[in-house]
């Protein structure tokens, strides 16, 4: 098992929308159900959310995470 530290950045909230759509499945299965004005909507709120809580002086976002690793074999 390896534990890294990864600290993601962003340009803005928006771009971190984008991540965000790219890359979590259960985000993207969540937002299907919803109409194109909500879905805006939410991802508005989530650009601004990110901006409150990771945002710095210069606008860019910064976001600290935890990744763990882990590699497995299976007997044959």
């Amino acid at each position: 098992m390896l534990r890294a530290f990864l600290r993601l950045q962003f340009k803005s909230g928006e771009d971190y929308c984008t991540y965000c759509q790219a890359v979590s499945a259960s985000v993207r299965i969540a937002a299907s159900k919803e109409n194109e004005e909500r879905k805006e909507d939410i991802w508005r709120k989530v650009a601004g959310e990110a901006a409150r809580n990771y945002g710095t002086a210069n606008g860019l976002i910064k976001r600290d995470n935890e990744w763990i690793c882990i590699v497995g074999t299976r007997p044959w």
